[in-house]
Parts: structure tokens; sequence; C-alpha cells
């Protein structure tokens, strides 16, 4: 069970990691935004209406544009990542396991992963790609494989593509304008012995030592869960430095990164919780060596 999955579990285990997040979490002044406004406040504009008709459509246009927004990015700042790292190979990789008529579909998975690649380089149409991976990440991270091939290959609705082009106008001035003189990037970063010992835990970007999670939900206020996950982020990398010495994904600031009002909420938890790591870290580890 995934650290995403805890933050929402019943089990008293996850709930006791629940609470230990929560009681430790920044609050919403905490948190300081790039246009200096309040953080997750009413001061916020909605610059892309909510137009979906489900949860399930919410979570696919939210998946398609952290596949997009890491491209985009790739192709600002130059530093790039490859395709076969994708969850979402690991995802059609699994499908093909429990459904072996998949296989059916492999040119045009192909297709997808080599367009991701040369889209870093040079523009080319993106949208469907982008929709098909998030579509085989999802099957991999809840574990349950669709029957129907062809639907997973349809192409999206007109209204998912216009939520996507409405998100990715946005984050051109709001997100992406900040990462021009971007020197260091790691994409879908994971954590270590921490990301292990929660099986499975991955941010969406790592840029100049800030991890920024995406979020496209139509709410703008303080969420606890949004807010535990990236702090839980932060001390499962911890884990892994204090005890494996792995310093790859060294970073202290976290951000939330709000795309349908182009807010970034921001703070350096270094600072926020200097001097108590060393027992917070204590607490967690207590708590993931009991799951």
């Amino acid at each position: 069970m995934s650290l995403t999955a805890r933050l929402h579990s019943k089990r008293p285990v996850d709930q006791q990691l629940q609470a230990l997040l929560r009681a430790l979490s920044p609050r919403a002044g905490d948190f300081y935004t790039v246009k200096w406004k309040k953080a997750f406040s009413k001061d916020y504009e909605l610059l892309v209406p909510y137009g979906l008709h489900s949860a399930a459509e919410a979570s696919l246009v939210g998946t398609a544009f952290d596949y997009f927004l890491r491209l985009e990015t790739a192709k600002k700042t130059g530093i790039f990542f490859k395709s076969e790292q994708l969850v979402a190979v690991f995802g059609y990789t699994c499908w093909c396991a429990h459904v072996p008529s998949a296989r059916r579909i492999e040119a045009r998975v192909r297709q997808a992963l080599k367009n991701i690649d040369a889209y870093q380089r040079e523009y080319l149409p993106i949208y469907e790609d982008c929709f098909l991976l998030a579509k085989l990440e999802a099957m991999y991270r809840s574990g349950r494989f669709s029957e129907d091939v062809e639907e997973v290959v349809k192409p999206p609705h007109a209204r998912l593509l216009k939520e996507l082009r409405d998100l990715q106008t946005v984050a051109e001035s709001a997100f992406l304008s900040h990462v021009e003189t971007t020197t260091d990037v790691k994409y879908n970063p994971s954590f270590g012995l921490g990301s292990e010992l929660v099986n499975g835990a991955d941010g969406d970007i790592i840029i100049d030592g800030l991890l920024v999670d995406f979020k496209t939900s139509k709410k703008y206020n303080y969420s606890w869960q949004d807010t535990a996950q990236i702090v839980g982020y932060y001390f499962l990398n911890r884990l892994n430095q204090v005890v494996r010495g792995d310093n790859t994904m060294d970073f202290h600031k976290v951000a939330l990164y709000q795309a349908r009002y182009g807010e970034m909420a921001m703070i350096d938890l270094a600072t926020f919780y200097q001097g108590q790591e060393e027992d917070l870290l204590r607490q967690l580890m207590m708590i993931l060596q009991k799951g």
C-alpha cells in the first residue's frame, strides 16, 4: 500500500501514520506563494473552470497533466528524461501479464513512448499520448487491469482535451516561466528506503531542491492530505539519507502547484522542523516498522 493510499486507509497502523503526519504538517499560514497571495485562500482566482463529469475523468486529466508538465519542463530546461523510466511502462507490462490481448496495441504504446522522447526536443501533437500513458499508469497504481483494450486506446473526449489545453495555457506563465534557468531537475522522484517502507512513494518533480506536487483539483483551500503527502515525501527521503547515506534526491523545500489557479504554495521544511527532525524521524520509523 503506497503512501497516498495509506493517507486514506482505515487500517489502525495507517491511521497512526495519518495522525503523525497530520500533527506535524505545516498549517496554511506557514506557506507562502510565488505571487505573494495568502496561501490556499479566496485570493486565488479560478483560471480553468472545472468541466469534468466524474472523479475518474478528474483523475485521468490530473495524471495526463502531470505527464505533460514534466514534458514541458524538459523542453524548457533541456534536461530530458527517457520514456522507458515512466510508470506507464510498468503499467503496460503488468496489463499484458493480466490481459494478454493488450499485446495487440503494443505498436500504439511504443509510438506514444517514442513521441514522449521526441517531444522534449521538438514540437509534435502529444495530448492523446499523455492520456494513454495516464490510463496505463492508473492501472499500475490501482492494480485493476481493463479487459476492454479498445476503450483504453480510445482517444480522449474533446472535453478532456480542452481541460488539458487550458491547464497548459495557465502553466506557461504560472509555472514554466519559473523554471527557465533551472540547472537540476529530477522527474518522478522516489525516495529509496523511504519509498520501500511504504510500498511505493514518488513525487512529481524536483527542481533545484524544490519538490513540487501538481494538483488539478477544483478546490483551492488547504488540504491536510495534500500537505501530509509532500511532508511524507520529505521525511521518507530524510530516512533514506540518514539510514543509507543516499543524497540522490536532496531537497528541503516543498510546494503544491494548484493548476486551475496558477498558484504555487511553498515552504522550507528544513527550517520549519529545525531541531525536531531526529525525534520526528524516530516516531515515523516506529510506525512504518509496525506496517
